[in-house]
């Protein structure tokens, strides 16, 4: 129910809090999505407290009541997006996800914020449609950790190296010492 799903992404930032960082009190129009990529911060939603940490996902709904400061002895950093989600026919959606979540500390999210922020700042000719795609990328990860429950995301690293190394080459005959070595195992 959620392919149809359109992004607009209003604001993104790769935000390094500082120890005076907040968030005032405030009513959002938009969904606030931020990833925490490191340290610490306490977010206030609709009145609840919310402690989020290194690898968590807070995801607050359009209408929320939200504020926030970062923890002064462990500063915040994070990918911050605002972002209007619309269906094909341009009415609003609603994300399946809690308020805060833990993710963890996955390359592939990573590697996806960090290509975001590049297109963001760069600012060429046609950003903003590789801007919404990989925010699609980066919502369909999330949509695999917490919605759909994929077991992918919690298989150790090496083994999903050697996953894609398969995947990428079914076309050719692959030994087990191949798929060891590409995984740093024997």
């Amino acid at each position: 129910e959620y392919v149809g799903i359109n992004p607009h992404i209003e604001y993104f930032i790769n935000r390094h809090s500082t120890q005076n960082w907040i968030i005032e009190e405030a009513t959002t129009d938009f969904y606030d999505i931020t990833y925490i990529f490191q340290g610490r911060a306490y977010y206030c939603i609709n009145g609840t407290v919310y402690e989020a940490n290194q690898g968590d996902l807070l995801c607050i709904p359009k209408g929320c009541r939200r504020s926030a400061t970062t923890d002064s002895a462990n500063l915040m950093i994070s990918y911050a997006l605002n972002i209007q989600l619309y269906d094909r026919e341009g009415k609003d959606v609603n994300l399946p996800f809690p308020f805060l979540s833990h993710i963890g500390d996955p390359e592939e999210l990573h590697s996806l914020y960090n290509e975001l922020a590049f297109e963001w700042l760069k600012k060429n000719k046609g950003y903003e449609l590789k801007a919404r795609a990989l925010l699609l990328m980066i919502l369909h990860y999330y949509f695999k950790a917490l919605y759909y429950k994929d077991n992918n995301v919690n298989i150790d690293k090496r083994i999903q190296r050697s996953i894609k190394y398969i995947l990428s080459n079914l076309q050719n005959h692959i030994e087990v010492e191949e798929l060891a070595s590409i995984a740093g195992l024997t």
